[in-house]
């Protein structure tokens, strides 16, 4: 029988889907490597960061330029943004939100507590939302939950669209014209009670709305 060559398994790779590998393998990290934070730890705002004094209508303000003048909405968090959207909304009991199927447990329980069904859309094969011909009616909104901004959903025919990037940070450019409302993380707090929420609002009756409920 051939001896084998010893094979730093800690740091080589030697699977059958990296050609490479064929060659002996190559190093997939060093023994000093050091993991990178994870992205909640890397958006959450430093306990050190110089903060200045603001009121209210100054943040709205200064979230609203930076947004290209969109209609913005500042919550305290993201759980009480939901369940503010979803009361300014009227989507209550009886009512049905259509959600991707790996949609987050707190999104899905948010929809839950207020009363409303959630439904599990399937998708495409772009991986795009779908509307479900099984049902019997359309839900009363689709709340799609696209992973770090990946796959950005298309709206589904006559039915409102809200994105939950509450994983993300505001971008311009992450603005989409057909969702109703977009909802951001603005993690301001590792206590997720004060991290702070913005609702980016095309719908400036619901704005309205949801800064009186």
């Amino acid at each position: 029988m051939t001896d084998l060559p010893s094979i730093d398994w800690a740091n080589r790779w030697l699977g059958g889907f990296c050609a490479v590998g064929a060659l002996g393998g190559l190093p997939v990290r060093g023994p000093d490597y050091v993991a990178h934070p994870p992205l909640e730890a890397v958006l959450t705002l430093p306990a050190d960061a110089p903060l200045t004094a603001a009121t209210t209508p100054q943040a709205h303000t200064a979230w609203a330029a930076a947004l290209e003048g969109a209609t913005v909405v500042l919550l305290r968090s993201v759980a009480r943004a939901r369940e503010v959207l979803l009361a300014a909304a009227g989507i209550g009991v009886g009512a049905v939100v259509g959600v991707p199927a790996n949609a987050s447990r707190p999104l899905v329980e948010a929809i839950k507590h207020s009363g409303t069904t959630p439904r599990f859309l399937p998708l495409t094969a772009s991986l795009q939302l779908a509307a479900d011909a099984s049902a019997e009616a359309s839900p009363h909104v689709v709340w799609a939950q696209p992973v770090g901004g990946l796959v950005m959903p298309a709206a589904l025919p006559d039915v409102p669209l809200w994105i939950d990037a509450t994983d993300s940070v505001p971008l311009p450019q992450a603005l989409l014209p057909e969702a109703q409302v977009t909802l951001y993380g603005l993690h301001l707090s590792p206590d997720e009670r004060e991290a702070g929420a913005l609702l980016v609002c095309a719908d400036l009756s619901l704005a309205h709305r949801i800064m009186h409920t």
